[in-house]
Parts: C-alpha cells; structure tokens; sequence
C-alpha cells in the first residue's frame, strides 16, 4: 500500500475495543426463529371475557401472563434448570 502513495498510521486506542468487540461478535452464533401459534380460541376468550366485564384486556399481556405460567412450570417440574453452580467442583440444587 506504500508503494501507491498510501501511508501506514497507527491504530487509535480508542478504536481498539470497538475493534475487539466486532471480532468477538463475528464469532458468535446468534440463532433466531419464528413460531406460528393458532391464537383463536385466546382471542375469543378474551372477548367473551370482554364482553361480559366490559373490561378491555391486553393480548400481549394475556400472552406475557402465559409465558410466565410456562416459566414457572419449568422451574417446578424441572429442577436440573435450577442448578446454581456454587464452586467448580460443587453445584447446588435450588
């Protein structure tokens, strides 16, 4: 590159996290993916619901509410995933 008129400076300091940063990033797998979920009968519920109260009801938090159920249940039912790992040598089940 010197050869053609070009010159060679110095890596600024404070480039060099942003620098580190892309290469870690590079490197990691980030995997996302859609779901399709039938939510007709959720939506006719929350429309009876709505009809007899009068009360308006969010779907996102009906759906939030669902999440957390699910949460819950694993952490009942699954004790392996909460598994908090006290030393190298040493885990402790919750």
């Amino acid at each position: 590159m010197t050869d053609q008129g070009g010159r060679i400076e110095p890596f600024p300091l404070r480039r060099r996290g942003t620098a580190d940063y892309t290469r870690a990033a590079a490197r990691r797998s980030n995997v996302h993916g859609l779901i399709g979920v039938d939510v007709t009968e959720a939506r006719r519920r929350i429309e009876t619901i709505e009809a007899e109260t009068g009360e308006s009801l969010s779907f996102t938090a009906f759906l939030v509410f669902c999440l957390g159920l699910l949460s819950v249940g694993c952490w009942i039912l699954a004790p392996q995933m909460r598994v908090m790992w006290t030393t190298n040598t040493q885990r402790t089940i919750a």
